[in-house]
């Protein structure tokens, strides 16, 4: 890490360690964690890649016994569109143990330690996992620090301090610790330090969009184009098409509607005019 950016995470950290119930033993790890070195993956993964990866990884962390959670952390869970290292924070009464049994991972190319509750692993795709594992008592805290950002840490920190919260337990939970600061649960998604702190105090954070919330298929290929299936001369190819699509969406996969507004376009273009 450069010292320009060390420094203020430095600072930051050590004030984090001055909230009553946090203390300095917890804030120097998360010091040490954020602070050493990590090598830079020699390419970013696409959201998809890293999320099969990242499953892989929780679902081979849960099936070791002395594991209480687990749970993937930073750019990652804050959806960002590419990931750079797949942060993962674990849960467990011997952390060290987990770590050890977690780099004889048989999708592991090679991995190393980052302290003793700590270690980078580089995998076949490509994908960099830094895994950190904690007390249970420390895992809602640690989450929270490793999912960030630093600019949303930063205005919590800030926030705390002004209103005088105490911590005198560490929250079990995210939810605990945004419930102990008064505001709504904030979505790792809205967690970029701009305006979610004070949409949470008001009750007013936007709804993020989830796959119950879509209506119709967004985005389809037909002979139109490069694809293969056509809407207008083959109807039982078309109706293949519409029962695929009301398996994941219904409301709005009007085919017949489509089919005429796609030959309406295509006619037009053949004539040399853009409909109006």
């Amino acid at each position: 890490m450069s010292q320009t950016l060390a420094e203020p995470i430095a600072r930051l950290i050590e004030e984090f360690g001055k909230l009553p119930g946090i203390g300095p033993k917890t804030a120097q790890r998360l010091l040490t964690q954020l602070s050493n070195p990590v090598q830079k993956p020699k390419r970013r993964l696409h959201l998809h890649q890293a999320w099969s990866t990242a499953d892989q990884c929780i679902e081979y962390l849960k099936a070791i016994d002395d594991v209480v959670d687990a749970s993937v952390a930073g750019s990652l869970r804050r959806w960002e569109e590419t990931i750079g290292v797949i942060d993962i924070v674990a849960s467990a009464k011997d952390p060290a143990t987990v770590v050890e049994k977690f780099q004889q991972f048989p999708l592991v190319l090679s991995s190393q330690l980052d302290g003793p509750n700590a270690c980078v692993a580089h995998f076949a795709d490509g994908a960099q996992v830094w895994l950190t594992v904690v007390s249970p008592e420390e895992f809602g805290i640690t989450l929270f620090v490793k999912t960030g950002s630093q600019s949303h840490i930063e205005k919590i920190k800030d926030y705390a301090e002004r209103k005088k919260v105490g911590f005198a337990r560490l929250p079990r939970t995210e939810e605990q610790l945004y419930k102990r600061l008064g505001m709504a649960y904030i979505p790792p998604e809205l967690r970029e330090g701009t305006d979610e702190i004070a949409l949470g105090r008001n009750g007013a954070l936007p709804k993020l969009v989830t796959m119950k919330d879509l209506r119709g298929v967004l985005h389809v290929h037909t002979d139109f184009s490069d694809g293969v299936n056509t809407l207008v001369r083959d109807p039982e190819r078309a109706a293949e098409m519409g029962k695929a699509g009301r398996t994941r969406v219904l409301e709005h996969f009007a085919w017949p509607a489509i089919a005429r507004q796609t030959a309406d376009l295509y006619r037009s273009l053949a004539a040399g005019s853009a409909p109006g």
